[in-house]
């Protein structure tokens, strides 16, 4: 695969893990279900039997060292979820940072998933972003 394929294929990778994650965060009504719907979307994605990680961190893996445009690309990607992910929260009323922290959590179940094919990763991560909207909203309090 050349740099520019690459590119192109990291670009429509974006395109179609944001829609699927909007997807199925419009499902839902109150925020907090559309972050929670984030973990669920994860679920079925590494259920797939086609899962094989994040495309973009398995693209920095390989080229993003040499790659500057990769690199880029993926630090677009990783920037649009997180961004993505402290919009639904600050519609919730709720801290910026918290979107930061269920960002990080969805990355590492992806991480996760991918290396030790156990799928229950978003599961454990949705039950850790629970805690963090509880502890957030009261914290609110």
């Amino acid at each position: 695969m050349t740099l520019s394929h690459a590119n192109i294929a990291l670009s429509t990778k974006n395109i179609v893990a944001l829609q699927g994650v909007q997807r199925e965060a419009a499902r839902w009504g109150s925020p907090d279900a559309k972050i929670l719907a984030v973990y669920d979307f994860l679920a079925s994605w590494f259920a797939e039997e086609t899962f094989r990680g994040c495309g973009f961190i398995n693209a920095f893996g390989e080229l993003g060292a040499t790659s500057k445009r990769v690199a880029e690309a993926v630090r677009a990607h990783k920037k649009s979820f997180q961004d993505y992910v402290t919009a639904l929260v600050e519609q919730a009323g709720w801290p910026a940072e918290l979107g930061t922290q269920l960002a990080l959590l969805a990355e590492g179940a992806q991480t996760t998933a991918a290396i030790s094919g156990d799928v229950s990763s978003a599961e454990a991560a949705r039950r850790a972003a629970v805690i963090l909207i509880e502890a957030s909203q009261n914290a609110s309090r």
